[in-house]
This record gives structure tokens, sequence and C-alpha cells, in this order.
């Protein structure tokens, strides 16, 4: 059987993106190499495995070569792609890279729904922009007593490098934290400056003032507003969980 080569990336964009340059620059044969995001639990047999060190550099190639050649709009759905957390996103944008950098098809590649890997880059990114745009509409700020606006949210891909481009054009006079708890990633943003990321590990929830006295009298009146303005005799659950599923509300102020 014919020896296997496994790439083993950082999980990150610029991991991932490393490890398809990784792939052209050792000259690999593409049809017996993956990608794969951390160690994993299941080993293959008959494969060798190579750690990829991860280079912006590098990423940052990849990005310019798939831009130049297949658009913004084919980086856009593979970085968004990228952000998803299905363990086989590195796989996929790496085949789905190859199938198009081969030109055997000449149209747009994110038409080209006969290759596998497109198809599943492109299901992965619909995915992620399905999310981040739910949190466009549902991330609620509370003002701490500090004055920085606070808001915490579980989402299940890494969508924060999009909420920050939002928010940031959004609210570029505020200083406002946007804490992914399931990834433990802090999008910070101050007032007049980019936005950036940072590890959560920092953010001491012990530590993180209380909200301030006139964010607890909105509060109080927009639930109060909420409740007012609904109809029992009108209400619609099955509707209400399609537009606004349950997963969201534990971090809305009117559904606490």
């Amino acid at each position: 059987m014919e020896k296997q080569f496994i790439l083993v990336c950082e999980d990150s964009d610029i991991g991932i993106l490393t490890g398809v340059y990784e792939a052209y620059e050792r000259r690999l044969s593409h049809d017996i190499t993956f990608l794969q995001v951390g160690n994993g639990d299941n080993l293959r047999l008959f494969s060798e495995y190579i750690t990829v060190e991860p280079s912006s550099i590098k990423a940052e190639k990849v990005m310019h070569t798939v831009e130049l050649r297949f658009g913004k709009e084919t980086l856009r759905i593979i970085m968004e792609a990228l952000g998803s957390a299905d363990s086989g996103r590195a796989d996929a944008v790496y085949k789905m890279i190859v199938f198009g950098l081969r030109g055997k098809y000449h149209g747009k590649l994110i038409d080209c729904l006969s290759c596998d890997a497109v198809v599943k880059v492109i299901a992965l990114s619909t995915n992620v922009w399905h999310e981040y745009h739910h949190l466009y509409g549902f991330i609620r700020f509370e003002e701490l007593k500090n004055g920085i606006l606070y808001s915490v949210v579980h989402a299940k891909n890494r969508v924060m490098p999009f909420l920050g481009e939002h928010f940031a054009n959004r609210f570029p006079n505020e200083n406002f934290i946007i804490y992914d708890e399931n990834h433990n990633i802090c999008l910070v943003h101050s007032t007049g400056k980019e936005w950036f990321l940072a590890d959560g590990s920092f953010l001491q929830k012990e530590n993180i003032p209380e909200i301030s006295d006139r964010e607890a009298r909105i509060q109080e009146l927009f639930c109060y507003f909420c409740q007012t303005i609904s109809i029992r005799e009108r209400e619609n659950s099955s509707l209400q969980k399609q537009m606004l599923p349950l997963r969201f509300r534990s971090d809305m102020i009117e559904f606490r």
C-alpha cells in the first residue's frame, strides 16, 4: 500500500494555510497528502505524520494566490470555511485549492459543484455565515461601571474575526469586549484604535465590574418593553425558535 502523508496543522487560519503551502513546497503528491488539524485521536496506518509550524508569511502567500487565481469571493468563502468547527475543514480547503490550481475546470471555481471539496467548503462557509449573521443581531452589550461595553457569546464556530469587522465599524468610538466562552477568545476594541483578538485567559470573571446603574435601569425598561408588546394569544413558539434559536437566548438580556 502506498504511503500517505498527513500534514498536522495548528488549529488556526494561519496554521491551515501554512499546511497548504508546505504541501506544495515539499512537492508531495496531492492525491496521497492530507491536512489535519491537531494530532487527532485516530492514527492512520502506513502514513507519515509531518508537523507544520505556522507561518503568517506562507499563509499570506496562499491567500494572495487564491485571490489572484480565483477572485475575492472565493477567498472570502475559504476564510469563512476555515472558521468552521468541522474537523475536516483543513483537508477540504486544501483539496479545493489543489483542484482549482490544476486548472481542469475553466469556470468559476465555487460554481464547480461536481467537486466534493468545493461543495464541502461552501457548506462550511454557509454554516459559519449563518452563525455570525445571527450574532450581529443577537449580541447584547452591557455597560460596566468603568464604561466598557461587555458581551458574552457561545459560538459554535470561530466567528470573532467577522464580528470584529462589523462592530468596530458600528461602534468606532466605543471601548468594548466580546468574550467567546466556548473558544476562550476575546475581541477587544479601544476608542479610535484597531480591534484585536486576545486569549480569554486574561479575562478574570471575578474582576469584571458590575453593570452601571444606568445600564440596570435600561435593562429593566427593555425587559418590561419586551413583555408588554407580546400578545400571548398570537405566540408561535416554533416560528420563534426558527428565527431565534434557543442556544442564543442564554446570552440575551431579555431571556434571562
